[in-house]
């Protein structure tokens, strides 16, 4: 009797601690990275010239999306419809100043869904449109959106060569340069892929 009740007792916690990590696997993580202006340039989408091969081993291990579409032409209104999943003529923001709540104040995000599934949503860096006299969503996170500090992300020698190009155009009458001339500026471009289609109203 003392073993049968040992093996149950066994048992019990052998189906607890199963049901428990079925219960996890039911649930997985979710990581979204959102790029501006990448097209898709990386090694998972066919392109030859650009190595990639950490987010290629990324892409094989999750979803891949093949289609892409824009919904506007401008940062915040396309960042809006990703994680509102309304669009910008739903809204009616096609600008970066407008604070999406103001259109829909009770707009659930992708990131509240999550949250409100028992998930933790954590942002760093752009998600929303964050600038322009636009901000952050404090609702959409489950702690405080995370920014880094300092400043921009250009190379200094670039920011410097940027500056020198500015200053010679200006006696020119010539518009300031809009990138740095460089090397890798003047790489010839990769074909498009044709599986990406722009969306048209």
């Amino acid at each position: 009797m003392n073993v049968t009740r040992r093996f149950l007792c066994l048992l019990l916690t052998l189906c607890c601690f199963t049901g428990g990590r079925a219960l996890a696997a039911e649930k997985p993580s979710v990581l979204l990275i959102c790029v501006d202006d990448l097209k898709p340039l990386l090694g998972c989408y066919g392109d030859a010239t650009v190595k990639s091969p950490n987010i290629d081993r990324l892409a094989a291990r999750g979803v891949l999306f093949q289609r892409a579409f824009c919904n506007q032409a401008v940062c915040a209104p396309s960042r809006n419809a990703l994680m509102t999943g309304l669009r910008p003529t739903t809204l009616g923001i096609y600008d970066l100043p407008t604070f999406f709540r103001n259109a829909a104040p009770d707009a659930v995000t992708l990131a509240q869904h999550f949250r409100q599934h028992g998930y933790r949503a954590e942002a760093m860096g752009k998600i929303f449109h964050v600038g322009h006299g636009n901000h952050d969503d404090p609702a959409s996170w489950s702690v405080p959106h995370w920014s880094p500090k300092g400043g921009g992300y250009a190379l200094r020698e670039n920011v410097g060569r940027m500056r020198e190009q500015a200053a010679k155009a200006k006696p020119a009458g010539a518009p300031p340069p809009r990138r740095p001339a460089s090397p890798r500026a003047r790489r010839p471009r990769a074909p498009r892929c044709p599986t990406i289609r722009t969306a048209t109203a």
